[in-house]
């Protein structure tokens, strides 16, 4: 280092006089050579004493010399390490020094001070605050993750660009070239290079000024406090100083005049000597480097002085700014443009933050880009972080984040809870960058154009690019820092326009605006309304739901038909698939959308060759979840999905369709994935079953699956053939190797050919056996144990086994080992006799444990196979056919030849086969399997069959002579209930044959007639056999017709000749209700109308038989005839009237008649009026019959009886007003609430009505007297069309009417007369409905003229509840008219005006003399137009309004539109006298509103929830007490719906004396605030307070002994102390107690239920009750007071007021309780003879009756009878079992106190005993006929389901005829009591009922005569 060989000493005296003459900082060297011990505290002391730094440097070189070499040494050590303070620069001590030659470990052990000990403890307090910084910046970045998710931040490299600006000619290339990219290719543009080796560091280290250059949110504070942070933590002697403002928080600085104030003030300040230190600072300001974070400007003097050297002058400055901003500072910094992360950056920093989550951003370009803004890849990993929550992050809800926390870092660090109004207060601007964002989207540009904003907070999400336009100029343009955050900004302007919304949908489709489409997704997300929110600060919600009611529908609708195009293979990349689409529905989380898609999808999702990266498959997940009702079929074949896909994927399985091909598909995925899948949950899914395909490809798969097992519990392993391919040696050995591991090995063949299963299995099967051989394993036994067959899905089972048995017989000994694998068969054997050999098949079945069912699929007919089937049959459980696959014919034939062969080997051997073969056929199905009895197609198939087969065996039996029919009977038998049979194509013979092999009568169903004679007259034979004959529902009438006339002819023919009864027989069969057909619905009236065609038909058919034949017939068929419809359904244009005539006098009662179709000839209706004796009911098709047809019928008919009843004197109008005298008239069940029947029913009433006077006034017949009856079953609301209706023909009606009518009015005439008609209907209409309009269009149709015409308009007002809509144009004379109304009942009238024209003069017209009106709404321009007439003077008098509120516009004004609004209803609030101002749904800005806050008048105002939370931020802020005085006033103290903070709460409080009204449960920080919130109590009214927060007030007012708060906090509550479900222990209860001590005696609520109060605290609190009014407990909780009550004499006090306060009922059932559990309320609760005599000395207290509830209660005998003494004082009600057991102990030794307690009894019971479904015994009887003996009143006695036969029921009857109302329904009485039963009636005429229904009486003709029995 120096070049000197001189010794220290030497040193220092060469160099004395300079030292002694230059040397600086001296206490600096004093200070060091202190603490080397070089000076003592003497030597200091005196160096301090002298007066002069010369005097001082002399002493100290002295001093120093005088000590010698080491103390020398040590000076120079000093020197040289401090020499920047203690020498000057360019002193020639300073080359002096550099000379000397130190020893080389001179500095290794030592640190020496640079400067004053204060300056050095000045840096350490930098250091920390350094630190600090620091980390509250990162743990701000940490809070924004879940807590279990925090990630360890630290500063993650950026791209640092020193090179300068981009030459403006090299951007307008680039932007060229970057417009003809793909879209991953632009968004790959984002992504810097780093070609700069810059790092902070290394810029730390540069001597220069810098100015750090960059976008907003790209890291600038980042890497500025990662510099502040490396000085504060780096290690080194060296004094330096170093400074960080922060800009934009430290907005005093600009009033900062001092470097003092800056450094001191502003930052922070020094603990001692601040002079010595800031002297330090200026003197060596090189060793100062001052941060300058977000600097705009120069306006601070202080600042500017610093950056431009002014002060501190070798300082190092170190600059943050935008682009914008750089231009205002000089161009001697060096420049360093900070470009944010590179793509490797990007992966380091998500891999620290998100782990192995990081996958969802890196599968996602648009987020992945989007990150190399570090502030935007901070949010993305906040909401990407929370991977294991049910319901992920959505992409937007990022973006919105990202939004929220720009606005909320640019609007000076805007708190959390205040940022929704911040946002809301940018809204204008916000808009406006949408748009423009929009425009640029539109027109493919990231260039925006028109952008006029300059707010700071807006330009934030920009970036300014220059652009030359010419060699001297350049323009300025800006773009955003990415492009999907343009997209993002251009969506949330499409929602605010949303009728462009369609139309861009619709471009997205197309080639040039296919662009557009990525708008979408952001859509979906914005119209949610879930946080975080954005939308709501930006548009009104209404219009956003409005929007999202048709925007999803509409978007699937749009893009649907394009998915459905992309079937076509050649569209590789399509624009809209429907992984977008899902996409779209997963940020919208609409459970309805999804729906809506999976119904056009028919719940099917194609996602087959796709590669699904994890969000693809999060959205999957997310739709497919939606479906809660029907599991969808998910294809995935040849798809690509991750771990983290599959993960998402796996659980929404449970709501997909779980067959084949998914398994198979889903294994594929997993086993082909080279990442470490999740294969045990879907094991788990799947029943622990591993799916497989076989190809001999797939060694790796194979491989990986042995894996998979081997790390599993026991697996089923499935095997697929996709195709035929070659059996894989690879498979065979890695089952083999994981057969352990295995549970089951199943096949799932692809091909019709099963050889390729057998053949494998049999491969396998002998590699298992050698490889027994070769190494000793049992894996033959292991093999067998896993193939059990019922785990093998396949088709053909037998085939399949069959095979394998016959080709495993190699060399091999496997049979014995797989003899298991043979016998595990499934139950049904579906067998092929075509292909499988019958001595193979013997084999098997000679092998199994069981005899087993086989079904023949296909038959064979070789004689040799037939006999080889014979011998199966010992080993056969039951044989049956394929009924789809194998020809009824072949089977017929093939049973024949089995039956005959069975037949010739019994014969020849003996054996007895046919009897086995009759046996395997025995069944109720046979010869089909699982044969439905309800399937008639089945059972016809069945039945022809047999009788086919009875056929050929019958022919067989005549050929051969074999007896075969005897033991084949009973397989003849297994017949169907109902027999459909085809008379044209079945022999009657055999029919008949078959029936009488029948062990009962058969139901025959005639598909097919026959007509030939001999068939007829053949089937006549038959009928013993038939219990009914019916006919096919949709055969030919005429068909059925003809067969039965034929028939009855030729049953009347054989009786003549033969004498049999057979005409009685045939009608016994067709003696049924539902003749001819079966299962007839009562309420189709098609069916009835084919039934009464058919009968009518058949009756006119009959009839002329009989004319014809003079056979008859007629008498025997009449059962048949009246077996008819309630409801004849008659068309009269088909129907002769004679034969309809001669039907009903058939008819035992009256019948109900519906006309389908009149006829308009004049002799048919008088012959209609015939058939009306019998007629209860006349009605008309509703449906069916023209209208007109209906009047002019009516009419006809009308006129038509009431000539003849003048010709006749017959009472014929009566008769026909009486079937026409029914509420529905003229339609059958007409429902009242259906709106459109009724208005048909008036219309057709109001024409009739018309037709009649017409018809009156031409033939002068009297006839609306007789009907007007008719005419009043008019509906009880009228819907008339004034339009349609004259209003003469209304009037009239209306006149008719017993009482006035509703009347809906549909539509309305604006004919003057026709109104003014209208009019004078009014006092026959009891209330109006109709268009709001209506009353305007009266009023402009009409002139009112007089006081009469205006009464009208009035009562007409009054009729429309007095709501006035004035809407659309309104003319001064409409106006006018109004007005004078409005004078006359202004005061009732809710007025809405909301006009679209109307003039000053109508408004002035309008109000001029209206004095009050209870309420007016005004739309916006009202509101505006009125303050012209109010400016103009020409307000007459006051107008005083209940209620004046604001109509929302369709379209929003702007906001200086709103501004003037308000100014107005401001200005209207000075002339009008308004009781409320309804701003509900008036959207303006909050502080708009406070203008008609400071309204001076008694004014209320009623806010929406928005409205109320804003303003009271406002306040918050502003702190004005008079504005929150008049606010409070205006509001009336009511904040129930906000939320609030203690210090918002304060304010309000301390500002204004108004009783205040807030939710607890929106306010919980009222809970932690109760001490505080205590002194105000009496100022605060609580909603929804909880238990916790009462006795939290209680508690703390009774530790406080402040019971002068007790009354105030009661009323706050509403005098109800709420403690339920609490546990209170003795403080608690002290508390409660001295509450209710000191509360006021007011109506006092105490709720206890279900709380839990210490044994010794229930005396006390009793002691209180005087103050408490009601009392709520539970039934536990209550029997404790009970038993406390009864405890002792003193006790027995307060039971009277435990009574009172329960308002007198003692309730001990479970419906006491409250918010039970479901095994709560299925809880007794037990009494013992303790509980019972503790309620009855608590009931004893009372001075009244008392309700006492034992339901839910178990009772011993002897606790009731301690009840016995109270029951007359007490009003009962009990469960069954306890009134069952009271009844029973009422009969005691003594007589009298049975009588007593018989009398107690009933009068607890208020005379009413339910003893319903309780068995009664002999005993309880006995008991009850005490109890009805001695007691007279009891009147209701219910004994229904008691199982009372008729030997209890004599035990009672004696006594019941005392009881009004009697239930003896659902017993087991019978016919023999009937006598006992009508005594009753005799003994008692005053009994009301006595109901018998549901029991054993047969005959109930004796009791249909007495009104008062019930029974049917």
């Amino acid at each position: 280092m120096a070049c000197s060989k001189q010794s220290a000493l030497q040193y220092i005296r060469s160099v004395r006089r300079h030292l002694e003459r230059d040397l600086k900082n001296l206490s600096v060297i004093v200070e060091n050579l202190y603490q080397q011990k070089v000076f003592s505290d003497e030597d200091v002391r005196k160096i301090r004493a002298e007066k002069t730094n010369e005097d001082k440097t002399r002493r100290i070189v002295n001093s120093v010399i005088k000590k010698g070499e080491d103390a020398c040494y040590e000076l120079l050590r000093i020197i040289d390490t401090s020499r920047k303070r203690t020498l000057e620069r360019s002193s020639r001590l300073d080359q002096w020094i550099s000379c000397f030659s130190f020893r080389e470990d001179a500095q290794l052990d030592t640190n020496y001070l640079q400067g004053p000990s204060q300056c050095h403890r000045y840096q350490e307090k930098l250091k920390s605050k350094a630190k600090n910084l620091s980390e509250q910046f990162w743990t701000v970045s940490k809070n924004l993750f879940e807590e279990k998710n925090k990630p360890k931040l630290s500063y993650t490299s950026l791209v640092l660009n020193t090179q300068g600006n981009i030459c403006p000619s090299k951007i307008k290339k680039l932007k060229n070239k970057k417009s003809k990219w793909s879209r991953p290719k632009k968004l790959r543009t984002y992504f810097p290079e780093d070609k700069s080796e810059m790092s902070p560091s290394k810029l730390l280290k540069k001597d220069e000024d810098i100015l750090l250059v960059g976008k907003p949110g790209i890291g600038k504070t980042t890497l500025a406090l990662e510099m502040l942070k490396i000085w504060a933590e780096r290690d080194t002697e060296k004094l330096d100083y170093m400074f960080y403002f922060d800009m934009r928080e430290t907005a005093h600085i600009t009033k900062v005049t001092s470097l003092e104030d800056l450094l001191f003030s502003g930052y922070i300040e020094p603990d001692e000597d601040k002079e010595e230190v800031l002297e330090d600072i200026k003197k060596y300001s090189d060793n100062v480097t001052i941060i300058f974070d977000g600097l705009t400007d120069l306006s601070s003097s202080v600042v500017k002085k610093l950056v431009e050297k002014d002060l501190l002058q070798y300082a190092k400055i170190i600059i943050t700014c935008r682009p914008d901003d750089e231009d205002s500072f000089s161009e001697d910094f060096l420049r360093v443009e900070v470009k944010g992360f590179s793509e490797q950056t990007i992966k380091t920093y998500l891999s620290a933050t998100l782990g192995e989550e990081q996958k969802k951003v890196l599968n996602n370009l648009e987020l992945f880009t989007l990150c190399h803004v570090p502030m935007y890849a901070l949010m993305v990993a906040a909401c990407c972080s929370s991977g294991d929550s049910p319901q992920p992050c959505t992409i937007t809800e990022i973006y919105i984040n990202i939004v929220r926390l720009c606005f909320q870092m640019n609007g000076n660090n805007t708190k959390t809870k205040h940022l929704n109004s911040f946002i809301s207060s940018k809204r204008e601007e916000i808009l406006g960058l949408a748009e423009v964002a929009f425009l640029a989207t539109e027109g493919k540009t990231v260039n925006l154009t028109e952008l006029s904003c300059e707010d700071r907070c807006v330009l934030s999400f920009l970036k300014s690019l220059d652009i030359r336009v010419s060699c001297t100029e350049t323009e300025t343009k800006y773009a955003f820092l990415h492009y999907t955050v343009q997209e993002f900004f251009a969506a949330v302007w499409l929602l605010k326009n949303p009728d462009k919304i369609k139309e861009v949908v619709q471009q997205c489709l197309t080639e040039e605006k296919k662009h557009m489409k990525h708008l979408i997704p952001f859509m979906c997300r914005l119209l949610n309304e879930k946080n975080p929110s954005l939308m709501k600060c930006l548009i009104p919600a209404l219009e956003l739901r409005n929007t999202s009611n048709w925007f999803f529908q509409e978007l699937i609708n749009t893009v649907f038909p394009c998915l459905c195009e992309q079937d076509d293979p050649k569209d590789s990349e399509p624009d809209f698939n429907i992984q977008f689409l899902f996409q779209c529905l997963y940020e919208s989380q609409s459970p309805e959308a999804c729906i809506y898609l999976l119904d056009k999808l028919d719940y099917c999702l194609d996602l087959s060759g796709e590669n699904l990266d994890p969000h693809c498959c999060c959205a999957v997940a997310y739709v497919v979840t939606q479906s809660k009702d029907k599991k969808i079929r998910l294809n995935l074949e040849d798809a690509t999905v991750s771990e983290n896909g599959m993960r998402r994927l796996l659980g929404c399985f449970n709501n997909v369709r779980w067959c084949d091909p998914l398994p198979r598909q889903l294994w594929e995925i997993l086993l082909a994935s080279d990442e470490q899948m999740d294969h045990i949950s879907l094991l788990r899914l799947d029943g622990n079953r591993l799916h497989l395909s076989v190809e001999g490809k797939k060694k790796k798969l194979f491989e990986r699956a042995v894996k998979v097992m081997k790390i599993s519990t026991k697996v089923n392993v499935c095997l697929y053939w996709d195709r035929p391919t070659a059996v894989c040696q690879h498979l065979c050995e890695s089952l083999l190797e994981a057969l352990p591991n295995i549970s089951s090995l199943s096949f799932v063949p692809r091909s019709s050919d099963p050889s390729e299963e057998t053949r494998f299995l049999r491969n396998l099967v002998c590699r298992a056996a050698e490889r027994e051989q070769q190494t000793g394993e049992k894996l033959e036994e292991l093999l067998s144990s896993v193939c059990r067959y019922k785990t093998f899905p396949i088709k053909m089972f037998v085939d399949f086994l069959t095979d394998l048995y016959s080709e495993t017989k190699t060399g091999l000994r496997v049979l014995p080992s797989l003899q298991s694998v043979f016998q595990s068969t499934p139950s049904v054997w579906s067998i092929d006799l075509s292909e499988t050999k019958t001595s193979i098949l013997l084999e098997m079945l000679k092998l199994q444990p069981e005899k087993k069912q086989v079904k023949l699929t296909v038959c064979s007919y070789e004689e040799s196979e037939v006999r080889s089937f014979l011998q199966c049959l010992p080993y056969i459980s039951q044989l049956s056919f394929n009924l789809h696959r194998l020809d009824p014919d072949k089977r017929t034939r093939f049973l024949v030849n089995l039956f005959c062969a069975a037949a010739e080997r019994e014969q020849q051997t003996g054996e007895k086969i046919v009897e086995l073969l009759s046996s395997v056929c025995r069944y109720e199905t046979f010869p089909f399997q699982h044969l439905d009895d309800d399937d008639e197609e089945y059972m016809e198939w069945k039945l022809s069959f047999l009788l086919d087969l009875f056929s050929h065996v019958k022919d067989c039996v005549t050929k051969t002579g074999l007896r075969v029919l005897p033991s084949l009977q009973s397989v003849f038998q297994s017949t169907p209930s109902v027999w459909s049979i085809d008379l044209s194509e079945t022999k009657t013979s055999i029919l008949l044959e078959m029936l009488k092999l029948q062990p009962e009568k058969k139901q025959v169903k005639l598909t097919v007639c026959s007509y030939e004679e001999s068939e007829v007259r053949s089937f006549l034979q038959c009928l013993p056999y038939i219990s009914q004959l019916r006919f096919n529902d949709w055969s030919d009438p005429d068909e059925g017709t003809r067969f039965l006339v034929n028939l009855f002819c030729a049953a009347a023919e054989r009786e003549q000749q033969t004498g049999e009864t057979i005409v009685e027989l045939l009608s016994s069969v067709c003696r049924y209700e539902t003749f001819p057909f079966q299962h007839l619905d009562d309420d189709d009236e098609e069916y009835m109308e084919w039934k009464l065609s058919f009968l009518l038909d058949l009756f006119s058919n009959v009839k002329d038989c009989e004319t014809k034949t003079g056979l008859r017939v007629l008498p025997s068929f009449q059962s048949v005839f009246q077996s008819t419809p309630s409801v004849w359904f008659i068309d009269l244009s088909e129907t002769k009237t004679s034969i309809l005539l001669e039907m009903l006098k058939l008819q035992p009662e009256k019948k109900q008649v519906e006309l389908t179709d009149c006829s308009d000839e004049q002799s048919e209706v008088r012959s209609f009026l015939q058939c009306l004796p019998y007629i209860s009911q006349l009605s008309f098709n509703l449906h069916w019959l023209d209208p007109d047809k209906r009047t002019t019928f009516l009419v006809n008919l009308f006129c038509a009886a009431a000539e003849r009843e003048q010709q006749t004197g017959e009472k014929i109008v009566e008769l026909l007003s009486s079937v026409c005298r029914y509420e529905t008239f003229p339609f059958q069940h007409l429902d009242d609430d259906d709106e459109e029947y009724m208005e048909w029913k008036l219309s057709f009433l109001l024409d009739l009505f018309s037709h009649v006077k017409d018809c009156v006034t031409k033939t002068g017949l009297r006839v609306l007297s007789s009907f007007q009856s008719v005419f009043q079953s008019t509906p009880s609301v009228w819907s008339i069309n004034l339009a349609k209706t004259k209003t003469s023909i209304l009037l009239e009606m209306l006149k008719l009417q017993p009482e006035k009518k509703q009347v809906k009015l549909t539509d309305c005439s604006d004919e003057e007369s026709e109104v003014r008609s209208f009019l004078q209907c009014l006092p026959y209409i009891s209330q109006l409905s109709c268009r709001p309009d209506f009353f305007q269009r009266v009023c402009s149709s009409i002139s009112v003229r007089s006081r009469a015409e205006v009464q009208q308009l009035v009562s007409l007002l009054q009729l429309l509840s007095f709501n006035l809509l004035l809407t659309g144009e309104l003319p001064r004379k409409t106006c006018c008219s109004v007005g004078r109304v409005l004078r006359v009942c202004g005061s009732d009238v809710d007025l809405v005006l909301t006009p679209r024209k109307m003039s000053v003069r109508g408004a002035s017209v309008l109000f001029r003399r209206t004095t009050h009106l209870h309420s007016l709404r005004l739309s916006s321009d009202v509101v505006l137009l009125l303050i012209h007439w109010v400016r103009r003077g020409n307000v007459v008098g006051a107008l005083t309004i209940q209620e004046l509120s604001v109509a929302p516009k369709t379209v929003q004004p702007s906001e200086r539109v709103l501004l003037r609004v308000v100014s107005s209803l401001a200005s209207l609030l000075r002339h009008w006298t308004v009781g409320r101002l309804d701003l509900t749904d008036f959207c303006v800005p909050a502080q708009s509103l406070i203008p008609l806050l400071l309204h001076a008048g008694p004014l209320t105002i009623k806010l929406s929830e928005d409205h109320f939370q804003q303003l009271l931020m406002i306040l918050h802020e502003i702190q004005d007490r008079d504005l929150t005085r008049s606010f409070l006033n205006k509001v009336v103290g009511d904040l129930t719906s906000c939320q609030m903070n203690w210090e918002i709460l304060q304010h309000l409080l301390l500002s204004s004396p108004q009783i205040i009204t807030v939710d607890l449960r929106k306010n919980p920080f009222l809970q932690e605030n109760v001490t505080r919130l205590l002194p105000f109590v009496d100022r605060i009214k609580f909603k929804k307070s909880s238990p916790s927060f009462v006795l939290t007030a209680i508690r703390e007012i009774y530790e406080a002994q402040t019971s002068h708060i007790v009354p105030s906090l009661l009323r706050s509550l509403h005098h109800v102390i709420n403690l339920t479900c609490r546990e209170l222990d003795s403080v608690d209860c002290a508390a409660l107690i001295f509450t209710l001590t000191h509360s006021p005696r007011v109506q006092l609520s105490l709720n206890l239920v279900w709380t839990l109060i210490p044994t010794g605290e229930v005396e006390q609190i009793l002691s209180t009750l005087d103050k408490v009014s009601q009392l709520s407990v539970d039934r536990k909780l209550l029997l404790s007071f009970i038993h406390c009550c009864s405890a002792s004499d003193v006790q027995q006090e307060a039971a009277s007021g435990l009574i009172r306060t329960l308002q007198h009922r003692v309730d001990l059932s479970c419906s006491s309780c409250v918010e039970l559990s479901e095994q709560d309320q299925t809880d007794t609760l037990s009494l013992g003879p303790e509980d019972c005599r503790a309620v009855c000395t608590v009931l004893s207290c009372s001075s009244q009756d008392v309700q006492l509830d034992l339901r839910d209660c178990e009772v011993d005998d002897s606790g009731l009878d301690l009840l016995f003494p109270v029951l007359h004082r007490v009003q009962l009600r009990a469960s069954k079992a306890v009134l069952l057991q009271l009844v029973s102990l009422v009969p005691v030794n003594s007589e009298g106190d049975s009588a007593r307690r018989a009398e107690s009894l009933c009068r607890s019971l208020g005379g009413e005993l339910d003893l319903s479904h309780t068995p009664l015994d002999q005993r309880v009887c006995g008991a009850l006929a005490l109890v009805l003996n001695f007691s007279e009143g009891l009147t209701e006695l219910d004994l229904s389901h008691c199982e009372l036969t008729d030997q209890l029921l004599l035990t009672l009857i004696t006594h019941l005829h005392k009881v009004q109302v009697l239930d003896l329904s659902h017993n087991k009485i019978s016919d023999a009591a009937t006598d006992q039963l009508l005594q009753l009636s005799s003994i008692n005429p005053s009994i009301q009922t006595v109901r018998l229904f549901n029991n054993n009486i047969k005959d109930r003709s004796p009791f249909e005569k007495l009104q008062h029995f019930e029974i049917w």
